[in-house]
């Protein structure tokens, strides 16, 4: 771990956004479906977040809750999360040793390794938003270094990178400020945040017809 933080030659108290709790409510189209309360907070060893979820697809309502654990430079120590779809419930930890990520969920344990030239993983789950509030800020505490996200719900990963150059359609109900960071990969997407605080108010899959937008 010490020397994949001396290779993103990253600061010892990296920015982020403010403490305090994030609300933020998903679309697919123009239709509602579900909402999310993402806490960050500063903890001795670094920074934690905390997520409650609902969602309401057509496979069911899914509640999920997820803590993750983040260095003082913002690179992932434990991600949990659990589950549940209608009846069904599913519990989720997922730890990190360097250049490797391990998923358990019961009895299957899954190893992932940073793929490429990333350095370091990200926590992009599915109906979570804990991995795309701290993203802005990750990235330019690792000044745009290439990562690999994990997806444990589905226990997958994916190589991403940052989109320089590029002006995706802004949208109209975003404050002023607001600038956007673009990442290509197998399921491209824009965050829009500000700038000096760093805060996400909306993220757009255009492939998944989704955004999910902060509640003022």
């Amino acid at each position: 771990m010490l020397g994949l933080i001396m290779t993103l030659a990253i600061d010892s108290a990296a920015v982020t956004p403010p403490p305090g709790t994030y609300r933020y409510e998903a679309f697919i189209g123009k239709g509602s479906v579900g909402g999310t309360a993402v806490t960050l907070s500063n903890e001795a060893q670094g920074f934690k977040i905390t997520e409650a979820s609902t969602s309401h697809l057509s496979n069911g309502d899914t509640r999920s809750n997820a803590t993750l654990l983040l260095t003082p430079n913002l690179i992932p120590v434990t991600y949990t999360s659990s589950y549940k779809v209608q009846e069904d419930s599913m519990q989720m930890e997922t730890s990190f040793d360097g250049r490797t990520a391990t998923v358990t969920a019961g009895t299957d344990k899954r190893t992932f390794q940073l793929g490429g030239s990333s350095k370091s993983f990200i926590i992009l789950d599915n109906a979570s938003m804990a991995g795309f509030l701290i993203l802005p800020a990750q990235m330019r505490a690792w000044k745009d270094a290439d990562t690999t996200a994990l997806v444990p719900a589905v226990g997958s990963q994916a190589f991403l990178s940052v989109l320089h150059g590029v002006s995706p359609q802004r949208p109209a109900t975003l404050p002023a400020p607001d600038t956007s960071l673009s990442f290509e990969g197998e399921t491209p997407f824009v965050e829009w945040y500000d700038p000096n605080t760093l805060i996400v108010d909306e993220v757009d899959v255009p492939g998944q017809n989704l955004r999910i937008v902060r509640r003022r």
